[in-house]
C-alpha cells in the first residue's frame, strides 16, 4: 500500500490499541502522579503552533520531541552508517511493537521513497523527523508508545540507562518498558509513598482507576501503579486482577479489560522491592476462589491447573479451551520479566505439567514438526527474553542462513559421514527404573528425526495401544531436548499431540543419540526418572552402561558420568 499524506509508518492495526485519548482524564491522572512524587509525569507536548508570513500557522514538532527523536535516530543508526537503512528501519519498528509477520517489506520502500534520504539508500535524520511528524498529527499515542518503548519520560526526558538496560555475565538486554517503569520510580523513591487518606489509599487498590488509567496512557498508569505498589501491600488489588482475569468476558469484548489486567500483574511483578517475591507468588498461587461455588483458586498457576484437567476430558466445551488458552497467554506474557523468570526457575515443580503449552511457539510455515518446544531451563540466569542492546548494529547480511547450512546444500562426503555416524550408533535402547513404568522397555531405532536417532516402541498407556518414542526434538532458542513421549500415529514427533514422560537436554556428548542418565519428569512422568543403556545387535545382547560416547566405536565412560 502506498504511502501518502500523513499516512503513520506504524498504523494502530499493528499491535496496538486504536482507543482515542481522552485528555480529560489524563489531566487528572496526571495531577495523581504529581500527589505522588513521581517524576516526569505530566506530558511535554510533541508539536507546537509556528508563525509564518501572512499571518498563517503551521505544526511542527516541539523542541523537546525533537531533542528525544534525535537521540533515538543516532542509536538506531548502524555504526558508521549516514542514516537508517531497511535493516535498521526493520529493527526499529520491531522493538516498537510491530513483528515482521504485520510488516510488508513495501512498507519500508514507502518510507524510504516519501520522506528524505542520504544517497537514496539510508533514511536521513530529516526524513525521520519528517515521519514523525506526520505521524503525530494522526496518531499522537502512537508516537507516545514509541517513545515510551524506548525509555522516554512522559515529560520527554529520559529514564537512567541504568533502569533501562540490564547487565548479565557477558551481554546486556533492554529491560522491558515496565521494569524500566518501576526501576525508574524506585530509583527516585527513598520511601514509600506517604499515605494521601484513607479514601485516597482504597482508590489505589481499586482496578478500576487502573483500567481507565491504562485507556488514557499505558506510559502514566505504569508510573502511577509502580509508585502505588512500592512497599505497600497491595494484596487486595491483586486479588482484584486476578478475579478480573476469571470473569473477563471472552472474544474481542474482554480484551480491553484483560490488556489492563495484565498491565497491572506486569507492573506488580516488575517493582524491586522487598515484597516482590510475594507479589509474583500470589500471583501464581493464590488460593482465593473466584467464586462461592468454585472449588479452586485464581492464581494463575492454580486456575490453569484446573482448566487444564478439565480440558483433557472427553467432551469439555469450548469455553474452558479458551480460558485455558487465556491464562497461558497471560503467563507467557510474564516470563519476559526477570523477577517472574527467576521466580519461575526456582519452582519447576509447580509448572512441569504444562510446559507444552506454556514453552510452546508457533511453529515456522517451512516447518512439517507441529509446534516447536521452547526450552525454558537452558536460558542463562538471570537472562531477560528482548532485544539486545546492541542489536541496531547488525549488518544488512546478518541474520541471514548460512550459505552452506541448508541441509539440501551438503555435499555427499558430508551425508557419508553422517550415514556412518548413525550407522555406527546403537540399534536399540533399554529404558528402566522409570517411576511411570508404561515406558519401560527395548526401543528398537527406526528412522533419523531433527539429524539425530529416533527410538521406538509399542506398548500400552491408559487401558490403549501406543506407540513409544524417544527422539530428539528442536526448541525456540536455537536449543534441543530429547523426550520419551507417546506420538500418535500418522503424526511426526514434537506436536502438541504427544503425550510427554520424561525429558532431558542436548548435551555436546548426546547430539545423535540420547543422553543415559540427567532425564527429569515431564507431564506424565513420575520419579524417578529412568536410565537408558545402549544395545547393538552385533554385541550379542550386551548392553552398555553410562557414558556413551557417539564419537567413540563403543561405550566410553566420561568424566561426569551424566549429561546435564
Amino acid at each position: 500500500m502506498a504511502m501518502g499524506g500523513n499516512h503513520p509508518m506504524n498504523p494502530t492495526d499493528g499491535n496496538y490499541r486504536g482507543c482515542s485519548l481522552p485528555l480529560e482524564y489524563l489531566s487528572l491522572f496526571e495531577a495523581l502522579g504529581c500527589f505522588l512524587g513521581i517524576r516526569g509525569i505530566v506530558h511535554s507536548p510533541l508539536v507546537v503552533d509556528v508563525d509564518e508570513s501572512r499571518g498563517r500557522s503551521r505544526v511542527s514538532l516541539s523542541d523537546e520531541a525533537v531533542h528525544a527523536l534525535r537521540e533515538l535516530f543516532a542509536e538506531s543508526c548502524a555504526q558508521g552508517a549516514p542514516g537508517m537503512g531497511k535493516r535498521e528501519i526493520e529493527s526499529y519498528l520491531q522493538k516498537c511493537g510491530i513483528d515482521s509477520v504485520n510488516l510488508p517489506t513495501q512498507k519500508i520502500e514507502d518510507i524510504m521513497a516519501k520522506y528524505p534520504t542520504t544517497g537514496g539508500n539510508y533514511l536521513s535524520l530529516d526524513g525521520f523527523l519528517a515521519y514523525y511528524q506526520d505521524t503525530v498529527q494522526t496518531n499522537e499515542m502512537r508516537v507516545r508508545l514509541d517513545l515510551h518503548t524506548h525509555g522516554f519520560r512522559p515529560d520527554l526526558t529520559r529514564r537512567p540507562v541504568e533502569t533501562r538496560i540490564l547487565a548479565v555475565p557477558g551481554r546486556t538486554r533492554l529491560l522491558t518498558s515496565v521494569e524500566s517503569v518501576a526501576m525508574d520510580v524506585a530509583r527516585s523513591s527513598t520511601q514509600p509513598v506517604p499515605s494521601l487518606g484513607k479514601l485516597a489509599d482504597m482508590g489505589l487498590d481499586a482496578f478500576t482507576l487502573y483500567t481507565t488509567a491504562y485507556s488514557a496512557s499505558e506510559a502514566v498508569a505504569e508510573y502511577i501503579l509502580s509508585a502505588a505498589v512500592l512497599g505497600r501491600k497491595t494484596d487486595t488489588l491483586l486479588i482484584n486482577t486476578l478475579k478480573t482475569i476469571y470473569t473477563a468476558p471472552t472474544g474481542w469484548v474482554g480484551n480491553e479489560i484483560l490488556n489492563a489486567a495484565i498491565m497491572v500483574l506486569r507492573c506488580m511483578a516488575s517493582v524491586p522491592d522487598s515484597r516482590q517475591r510475594d507479589r509474583i507468588n500470589l500471583i501464581m498461587q493464590c488460593n482465593e476462589p473466584p467464586a462461592p461455588q468454585v472449588e479452586y483458586g485464581i492464581g494463575l498457576l492454580v486456575a490453569s491447573k484446573a482448566f487444564h484437567g478439565v480440558r483433557h476430558s472427553h467432551n469439555y466445551p469450548n469455553d474452558v479451551s479458551y480460558a485455558y488458552d487465556r491464562y497461558v497467554g497471560i503467563l507467557k506474557e510474564l516470563l519476559a520479566l526477570q523477577g517472574v523468570y527467576v521466580w519461575m526457575n526456582e519452582n519447576q515443580a509447580l509448572w512441569t505439567w504444562m510446559e507444552r503449552d506454556l514453552l510452546g511457539s508457533h511453529q515456522h510455515p517451512s516447518s512439517n514438526h507441529g509446534q516447536v518446544r521452547v526450552d525454558y531451563n537452558v536460558r542463562m540466569e538471570g537472562e531477560i527474553p528482548g532485544v539486545p542492546l546492541d542489536d541496531h548494529a547488525h549488518s544488512d547480511s546478518e541474520g541471514m542462513p548460512d550459505i552452506h547450512g541448508s541441509e539440501d546444500d551438503d555435499d555427499d562426503e558430508s551425508r557419508y559421514e553422517d550415514m556412518d555416524t548413525f550407522g555406527r550408533g546403537p540399534s536399540k535402547i533399554l529404558v528402566e527404573g522409570a517411576g511411570n513404568p508404561a515406558v519401560n522397555g527395548i526401543y528398537v531405532r527406526d528412522g533419523i528425526f531433527e539429524d539425530a536417532s529416533k527410538y521406538s516402541r509399542h506398548g500400552e498407556y491408559a487401558g490403549k495401544a501406543c506407540n513409544f518414542s524417544v527422539f530428539q526434538c528442536n526448541v525456540s532458542n536455537n536449543t534441543k531436548h530429547w523426550y520419551i513421549s507417546i506420538v500418535p500415529a500418522g503424526v511426526s514427533p514434537g506436536t502438541r499431540d504427544d503425550t510427554d514422560f520424561y525429558s532431558a537436554p542436548v548435551t555436546e556428548t548426546c547430539t545423535s543419540f540420547p543422553p543415559l542418565s540427567g532425564w527429569t519428569k515431564s507431564n506424565e512422568g513420575h520419579d524417578p526418572p529412568p536410565t537408558l543403556s545402549f544395545k547393538d545387535d552385533q554385541e550379542a545382547g550386551q548392553l552398555t552402561g553410562p557414558g556413551w560416547d557417539e564419537n567413540h566405536e563403543g561405550p566410553h565412560q566420561n568424566d561426569r558420568n551424566t549429561y546435564v
